[in-house]
């Protein structure tokens, strides 16, 4: 093992979050750094702190010899706890509106139910009068059903939605 790696070993078991050190132990394998590193210019790994902060380490390539094969890396360790507390709102946000959907399409279901019933009675009301009125064809006060207000209305109601209307409020 080299020095170098067995110090960043030490600085780990110190530092790092218990639950991320066999992996950032791992990441800090200089040996295996020319390997790792054979394609790419940047390795990053991020990793929380035994404080509760979270950080970035990256290897930048910094000089290759003849071959191509990386002899000399810089190690780069940034704060990212900003950013991490940004993307876990992010997270709360996405599950808050996700819920919220939910939400609303239970509350539509629930009221399409409720305004459907009592607008069918209402809807088939004229057309009943009319098979009562054809029995007492004396009492013809409801010969001018609005037929096209009533086609309209059950239009509205045909969608798997509460009203058509609903989507426009």
């Amino acid at each position: 093992m080299l020095p170098a790696t067995a110090g960043l070993r030490k600085v780990c078991d110190v530092l790092v979050a218990p639950e991320y050190r066999a992996a950032v132990k791992t990441f800090m394998d200089l040996a295996s750094i020319p390997e790792r590193m054979a394609h790419d210019d940047i390795l990053d790994t991020e990793y929380k702190m035994v404080d509760g902060s979270w950080h970035r380490l990256s290897f930048l390539v910094k000089k290759r010899d003849e071959t191509g094969r990386v002899t000399h890396v810089l190690c780069a360790v940034r704060s990212i706890s900003d950013v991490k507390r940004r993307e876990l709102d992010l997270v709360y946000q996405a599950d808050a509106a996700k819920r919220e959907g939910e939400m609303k399409a239970r509350f539509l279901s629930n009221m399409s139910h409720d305004i459907r019933t009592p607008l069918n009675g209402v809807i088939e009301l004229p057309f009943a009068i009319g098979e009562q009125n054809a029995i007492h064809p004396e009492e013809q006060n409801f010969d001018e059903i609005p037929v096209a207000g009533i086609r309209a209305l059950r239009e509205c109601m045909s969608e798997n939605d509460v009203l058509k209307l609903s989507d426009e409020l």
